[in-house]
């Protein structure tokens, strides 16, 4: 659980300084940051209801491009930049979007019965 936050609190705060110098486009800050506000808020709610949050390849992945274009941005390579970051958030709309097909499958089987070794409900 401190992977996710850790990542997360590490592009908040290099955002942060990329709104305050406008080293990137403020419309594409808010959209990363509406997602990262998303996640951590939906988060605690999804293991309180004992979903398994299953960390996905789309979003494992994301994080690299995202920092980067972040640290680009901060280095002077704004153009660069804009366009790493443009990459993570591709990537990680993506997962956000497996993450809640995952958790609406969690939730419909749920109220199902579980399975027996033939295969048929109990």
């Amino acid at each position: 659980m401190l992977d996710p936050l850790i990542d997360r609190t590490l592009v908040l705060s290099g955002v942060i300084v990329c709104w305050h110098f406008s080293l990137l486009p403020r419309w594409v800050i808010g959209v990363l940051l509406a997602r990262e506000v998303l996640m951590l808020a939906v988060g605690p709610i999804w293991v309180r209801k004992g979903l398994e949050l299953r960390i996905n390849w789309p979003g494992r992945i994301a994080v690299g491009p995202t920092m980067l274009g972040v640290f680009l941005a901060m280095a002077g390579a704004r153009a660069v930049g804009e366009g790493f970051l443009y990459f993570g958030l591709v990537l990680a709309y993506v997962a956000t979007g497996l993450y809640v097909q995952d958790g609406v499958r969690q939730l419909r089987q749920e109220g199902r019965p579980a399975a027996r070794a033939d295969g048929r409900a109990d």
